[in-house]
């Protein structure tokens, strides 16, 4: 199943040519709120970008939605937005893609930002109502090229 799965990640991500790509993974699957996770990501062509949040989570997990705080910064850019990623549609379709027990989301979270070459801090954190967001292996960001 792990080489399944592994397969499935080579060719999903061979799809989009990203310009950076980080991830960050929880000990018992639970993101601290008090755990805010830094990226710091590099720009070397001057352009148009957007900024996607990835998500794992368990399958079945009853949150319709993870509310996300996204902090940006830049010589040229200072930004905080909140995001609420919804995890389920209005229909109670699940939105992830799952391979048994495991699912994954991504959502473009910063769309078409105009970055000049140079080096951006990204912050992400949750504002979940409890201690932990459970039910969370891991969280990254990916940056692309705008239109790919």
């Amino acid at each position: 199943m792990r080489k399944v799965v592994l397969l499935l990640v080579v060719v999903l991500t061979g799809c989009t040519q990203s310009v950076y790509r980080e991830s960050y993974d929880f000990p018992d699957n639970q993101w601290k709120r008090a755990d805010s996770k830094l990226f710091e990501i590099p720009i070397h062509e001057s352009g148009l970008y957007d900024i996607s949040v990835e998500i794992r989570h368990v399958y079945g997990t009853p949150m319709a939605e993870i509310p996300l705080v996204v902090s940006f910064v830049g010589d040229k850019v200072k930004k905080t937005v909140s995001y609420p990623l919804m995890l389920i549609d209005a229909d109670g379709k699940m939105l992830s893609e799952c391979i048994g027990d495991v699912c994954d989301i991504e959502a473009v979270i910063l769309k078409n930002q105009q970055l000049e070459s140079g080096s951006y801090k990204l912050t992400l954190s949750h504002t979940f109502d409890h201690e932990y967001l459970p039910n969370t292996p891991s969280v990254g960001i990916k940056v692309t090229k705008a239109g790919q």
